[in-house]
């Protein structure tokens, strides 16, 4: 598993519908991951990993995230 590579993921969770074990989920479902890392910048600052999920049609970051992907800084 990717997290497994990077030394800064402490842990990774898949949420939501494809989290469930009790029903299988649809091939249009998508995929929720809570990522629990020692450096949250390097996931922010660079949308890059998110292709080892396949390719993303939209990031919703937390909205406490300081500078999500492909977001302007913003004060």
């Amino acid at each position: 598993m990717w997290a497994n590579q990077c030394s800064d993921i402490r842990g990774a969770v898949v949420v939501g519908s494809r989290g469930q074990i009790d029903h299988p989920t649809d091939e249009l479902a998508d995929l929720d991951i809570v990522i629990y890392t020692s450096n949250p910048d390097s996931l922010t600052d660079n949308s890059e990993w998110l292709t080892n999920f396949g390719e993303p049609v939209l990031s919703n970051p937390h909205p406490n995230t300081p500078n999500p992907p492909n977001t302007p800084n913003t004060p």
